[in-house]
């Protein structure tokens, strides 16, 4: 079987801004850095062989976390970049989004960036990506580090989904998503998409409450648990 491991970058200083980056960057903010060291520590026993990110500084700096303590240095490529967004990079994602998803509602059209990617320029990049990966020998591992709108183009080119499902696939930060074959020219299988349980908190144990049969000695568990539910909703 060859897998596949793959990963978006930590949160940034921009995302928390809601701005646009493309190929513009800024760092990992300390939450970023903490969401991929816990994806770090869920992956620490996969026996990982190759590793590719894109070439921009917040991938790199998710690679080099993820591969800590392993010889492993990941190849970097431009191909892996996220959409470029030309001169919008640096203003606000959420007007980008209301103005491309208008214009594809009234005239089905596409809202290209001055000076940026259209999606078909991003999908000349992943499937140039994807036939690479046919060098890959079987119980290859591979660990990809790429951006949110390269990724999603990356699994719809891999699995064929069309354009009205685009919104279907997630790509949050950090989240993990893997791929398989199970021959060296096979199908490539979806095992999982951006799966974030690596970060989100454990589940808080409960402890149990001794019960006495003496008259006057126990304890209304039920009263007690709906006092506590009432004052933590107020």
């Amino acid at each position: 079987m060859i897998g596949i491991l793959l990963v978006r970058h930590g949160e940034t200083e921009l995302n928390v801004r809601g701005l646009l980056q493309g190929w513009s960057d800024s760092p990992l903010t300390g939450k970023g850095i903490e969401q991929v060291e816990l994806l770090r520590d869920r992956l620490k026993d996969e026996p990982l062989t190759h590793a590719i990110s894109s070439d921009l500084g917040r991938a790199r700096q998710t690679a080099t976390i993820l591969l800590e303590g392993r010889n492993l240095p990941p190849f970097e490529s431009e191909i892996l970049r996220e959409r470029h967004y030309g001169k919008l990079e640096g203003t606000s994602e959420m007007v980008w989004r209301i103005q491309r998803e208008r214009l594809w509602r009234e005239k089905q059209e596409e809202l290209v960036p001055e000076e940026g990617e259209s999606r078909a320029d991003v999908q000349q990049r992943t499937r140039d990506f994807i036939l690479t990966l046919d060098s890959l020998p079987m119980g290859a591992r591979l660990l990809i580090v790429g951006h949110s709108h390269w990724n999603r183009q990356l699994l719809a080119d891999m699995f064929d989904v069309p354009d009205e499902n685009w919104d279907l696939l997630q790509s949050s930060h950090a989240g993990l998503t893997a791929i398989a074959r199970d021959e060296a020219d096979g199908p490539w299988r979806c095992l999982f998409m951006d799966d974030v349980s690596h970060l989100e908190p454990p589940p808080v144990m409960i402890p149990e409450v001794e019960q006495t049969h003496e008259a006057g000695q126990g304890t209304d568990v039920t009263a007690e648990s709906s006092k506590g539910r009432a004052e933590g909703e107020s």
